[in-house]
């Protein structure tokens, strides 16, 4: 059920922004034909993972894209600037909508817990070129529901002039699902991809195996319960991985996900 403007009257005085969305039926769904649609407008996201893998979610222009250096910048601590972003596009929930319609995507490393323990100082030099977290405050979201067969685009609105608004875009987003369903009915070529040098472990067997012994030490010791040790493989390559996202769509993972 697409919300209605009487349905979304109601929370115009407790909720800053409202979700608008639009479906129509697409029985043969491709998730790689989107993505590639996400690589080429550039940053982006693809996630499948919801409760039976019911809903996969695209997103395409990003409102803001955030990185734990540049949070790191300002004067508040980062979880309170999230937690401000958070405030300012808050949405309710309703019934018939996918859980997700916008707001902050992407993930968070480890090494982030030394924001809620300032003790900690991590030493992680395997990571030292990824960020902590790395989000997209997104306000549109390409959701296919597996279930329903249904092809949707959601957008958050401000309700301060919720009338007027509501009515532009629905007809906005009308026009762009045709627009994005017309192109997935396209032939699809994938970009490039060539492994230059071959996949290797970062550490060997030997190396690895003192490791995890050194690790069940600590835990009968009690100084820890819980280690998720890993040992990454590592390569050079080129072009997009677009076609390593193919791979794990073949995959019976709980979840996939294509983050740009």
């Amino acid at each position: 059920m697409n919300p209605t403007l009487p349905t979304l009257i109601p929370y115009q005085d407790h909720y800053p922004y409202v979700p608008v969305m639009v479906k129509r039926p697409l029985v043969t769904f491709d998730p790689i034909a989107v993505a590639k649609i996400i690589h080429q407008m550039g940053n982006g996201f693809a996630l499948t993972i919801d409760r039976h893998q019911r809903y996969s979610y695209f997103s395409f222009k990003p409102q803001r894209s955030l990185t734990g250096r540049q949070l790191a910048k300002h004067q508040r601590p980062a979880n309170e600037t999230l937690q401000a972003i958070l405030n300012q596009y808050r949405t309710p929930r309703i019934h018939g909508l996918p859980p997700f319609t916008g707001g902050l995507i992407g993930y968070f490393g480890y090494e982030y817990v030394q924001q809620f323990v300032p003790k900690l100082h991590l030493k992680s030099p395997a990571t030292a070129d990824l960020d902590d977290l790395g989000l997209f405050l997104v306000t549109s979201v390409l959701v296919y529901d597996h279930r329903h067969h249904e092809l949707g685009l959601t957008q958050l609105i401000p309700t301060a002039d919720l009338a007027a608004t509501y009515a532009v875009t629905q007809t906005a987003l009308t026009q762009q699902l045709a627009a994005i369903i017309e192109q997935l009915q396209q032939p699809i070529a994938l970009p490039p991809f060539d492994l230059q040098q071959p996949l290797h472990m970062q550490v060997d067997q030997a190396t690895y195996a003192r490791q995890v012994d050194r690790i069940r030490q600590h835990i009968y010791a009690g100084d820890i319960f819980q280690m998720i040790y890993a040992n990454p493989c590592l390569g050079t390559m080129s072009g997009s991985l677009l076609a390593v996202y193919q791979q794990l769509q073949k995959t019976a993972a709980p979840y996939t996900c294509y983050f740009k």
